[in-house]
C-alpha cells in the first residue's frame, strides 16, 4: 500500500525538480536513454509510493474537493499553475517525465514491437479542446467529482496506484497500458484533461526540440517521432520531449532542444 502518512507535498517537490532538470539535461545533451528511463521509473514509483498529487486524478478531484490535498485552495491552484507556466516556457517536461500516469504508458512504448504512429491532427486538437471545455464547465457546476472519480478509466488509474484489488476499471486501464506498447500514450493524448491544458500551454513554447541549420533533411526524426511533432509546420504542443528524434539524428546538433527561432 502507498505510504498513507507521507506528505503529499513530496509529489509536488519531485515534479518541480523533474520539470526543471529535464530541460537542463536536454540543453546539455545529457538526457541519454538510461537517464530518461531512470527519471520515468522515479515518476512511476512516486505514483505507487505516494500516489503523487500531480497525477490528473488529483487535479480533477482538487477542482471539486480541495481537502484531497490537505492544502488551501490557493496552494493547489498555485502548484498546478506553476506546471502550466513551465509548459509555456520549457515545453511538456511535466507530462513527459514527472507524471506517474504518463510514466506507466511511456515504459511499454520502449518494447520493440511494431508501432501505430497516430500523428497530431486537427481532429485530435478539436477533441482535446472539447475535453478541456467540458471539464471546466463540470468543475464550475461542482459536479466534476461525480464525473471524474467515477469515470472508469480514471477509477482504474486510482486503483492501480493505490494497489487496490482487481476490478473492471483496473482491467480497463491495464489494457490501455498494454496498448501503450503500440500506440504512444493513449490516455495522455485522448483522455487526460490536464494533459490537454498542458498541450495548449506548450503551443509555441519558448524552448522546444527543433531542427537546426545543421539538419540535412534525412527524415529519420520523422520516422521515429510517435506524435509527428518533427514534421514541418507542427508547433510542438504534442511533443513530450522523449528525445527519440535526437537519438536517431545522424548529424551532431541537427535537431536539438533550443530556444524558439534559434538556429545553431
Amino acid at each position: 500500500m502507498p505510504l498513507a502518512e507521507a506528505p503529499r507535498v513530496l509529489g509536488f517537490v519531485y515534479g518541480l525538480i523533474v520539470v526543471l532538470v529535464v530541460p537542463y539535461l536536454l540543453i546539455r545533451g545529457k538526457l541519454t536513454v538510461p537517464i530518461r528511463l531512470m527519471i520515468i521509473a522515479g515518476a512511476l514509483l512516486s505514483g505507487i509510493i505516494l500516489f503523487a498529487p500531480m497525477t490528473p486524478f488529483f487535479f480533477l478531484a482538487g477542482l471539486y474537493q480541495v481537502k484531497q490535498f490537505n492544502a488551501p485552495l490557493f496552494a493547489v491552484i498555485g502548484a498546478f499553475s506553476f506546471f502550466i507556466v513551465a509548459a509555456l516556457v520549457l515545453g511538456r517536461s511535466f507530462c513527459g517525465y514527472a507524471c506517474p500516469i504518463g510514466a506507466i504508458q511511456e515504459l511499454p512504448y520502449y518494447i520493440p514491437v511494431r508501432k501505430w504512429m497516430l500523428r497530431q491532427s486537427s481532429l485530435l486538437l478539436i477533441f482535446r479542446g472539447i475535453l478541456v471545455s467540458v471539464c471546466i464547465v463540470l468543475a464550475l457546476l461542482m459536479v466534476i467529482y461525480l464525473f471524474a472519480i467515477n469515470f472508469l478509466l480514471m477509477r482504474g488509474v486510482r486503483d492501480i496506484f493505490l494497489l487496490s484489488a482487481m476490478s473492471i476499471p483496473v482491467l480497463l486501464f491495464m489494457v490501455l497500458v498494454v496498448f501503450s506498447a503500440v500506440l504512444y500514450r493513449p490516455f495522455c493524448r485522448f483522455a487526460c484533461p490536464y494533459g490537454a491544458l498542458m498541450s495548449i500551454a506548450a503551443w509555441n513554447s519558448l524552448f522546444r526540440i527543433s531542427r537546426t541549420s545543421a539538419c540535412i533533411g534525412c527524415g529519420r526524426c520523422e520516422g521515429v517521432c510517435p506524435t509527428g511533432e518533427t514534421l514541418p509546420g507542427h508547433q510542438g504542443n504534442e511533443c513530450y520531449l522523449c528525445g527519440r528524434c535526437i537519438d536517431v539524428c545522424p548529424v551532431d546538433g541537427g535537431i536539438a532542444y533550443i530556444r524558439r527561432n534559434t538556429k545553431k
